[in-house]
C-alpha cells in the first residue's frame, strides 16, 4: 500500500506542475518576440546615446523622437531547439545572451563618479534566464531528486546587483520577472500581424515564425561593453 502511494506522488507532482510549465513556456515565447522587435533607443558609443538620462530622471518623449533613426535589421523568426530545452547542456547558450558585465551600462556624473544603469533588453533577457532556471528546478522536483540533473557552475547570466551580489532565481525574483515582462510586452505593443500556417494535421496554427524588421541589438551589446572603459557622461 505504501509503495503504491509513493509511486503516485511523482505522477501527482508532474500533473500539478504541467500547467505551470505550459504557462511559463508561452510567456517565454511571447517575450522573445518582444525582445526581437523592441524599440530601444539607439546606443552609439561614438556619441553613445542620442538621449542621456539626467540624474535619476529620463525624458521619455525625447527618447521616442530619437528612436526613429535607430538602426534596424531584417530577421526571419525560426524555432531554436537550444532555446526551447531545459536540458543543462544548453545553459551555456543562455549564459552567452548577456555580455560579461551583465548588460549594464556605465555613466559618469560631473564629479566623475560612475553609476551603473540597466538596459531594458538585457534586463528582459536576464528575466527570461531566471524563469528558465526556475522551470529547471520545478522539472527536477517533478521528476524526483534521484533523477534530477545537477546544474553546472557556469551561469554567467546571473547578473550582479548594484552591491555586486550575485542574483539568484528565488521566488520573489522570478515573480518580479513575470510582472516586469508583462509590462514590457504591453509597453511595446508589437502590432506585427502573424498569418496562420498549416500544421501536419492540415490545421491552421499561428506560430509567429515570420520575417520581421527588428532593432539591431548588436548596437546595445557594443554600448554596454564599451561603457566599461568609457562611461557615458550624464546630461546636466
Amino acid at each position: 500500500m505504501e509503495e503504491a502511494k509513493s509511486s503516485r506522488e511523482p505522477s501527482r507532482a508532474r500533473s500539478l506542475l504541467k500547467p505551470v510549465f505550459c504557462l511559463v513556456s508561452a510567456f517565454l515565447a511571447l517575450s522573445f518576440i518582444l525582445l526581437a522587435t523592441s524599440s530601444i533607443a539607439e546606443l552609439d558609443i561614438g556619441r553613445l546615446l542620442p538621449f542621456r538620462p539626467s540624474g535619476d530622471s529620463c525624458d521619455c518623449r525625447n527618447q521616442q523622437q530619437q528612436r526613429e533613426n535607430y538602426r534596424s535589421r531584417t530577421v526571419n523568426f525560426t524555432e531554436h531547439i537550444k532555446y526551447k530545452s531545459l536540458n543543462h547542456d544548453f545553459d551555456v547558450v543562455w549564459d552567452q545572451l548577456l555580455p560579461s558585465n551583465g548588460g549594464f551600462i556605465m555613466f559618469r556624473d560631473q564629479d566623475n563618479k560612475k553609476h551603473k544603469y540597466g538596459m531594458s533588453m538585457f534586463h528582459q533577457l536576464h528575466c527570461l534566464s531566471m524563469l528558465r532556471m526556475a522551470m529547471q528546478e520545478f522539472n527536477n522536483t517533478a521528476n524526483g531528486a534521484a533523477t534530477a540533473t545537477p546544474a553546472p557552475e557556469h551561469h554567467h547570466h546571473q547578473r550582479r546587483d548594484q552591491q555586486g551580489s550575485q542574483e539568484t532565481p528565488n521566488a520573489p525574483h522570478w515573480l518580479h520577472c513575470f510582472d516586469y515582462l508583462r509590462q514590457a510586452i504591453l509597453c511595446k505593443a508589437d502590432d506585427t500581424i502573424e498569418p496562420p500556417k498549416l500544421n501536419r494535421k492540415k490545421e491552421e496554427v499561428v506560430d509567429g515564425m515570420i520575417q520581421r524588421e527588428c532593432k539591431d541589438w548588436d548596437v546595445l551589446y557594443k554600448a554596454s561593453t564599451d561603457s566599461d572603459v568609457n562611461p557615458v557622461a550624464l546630461q546636466t
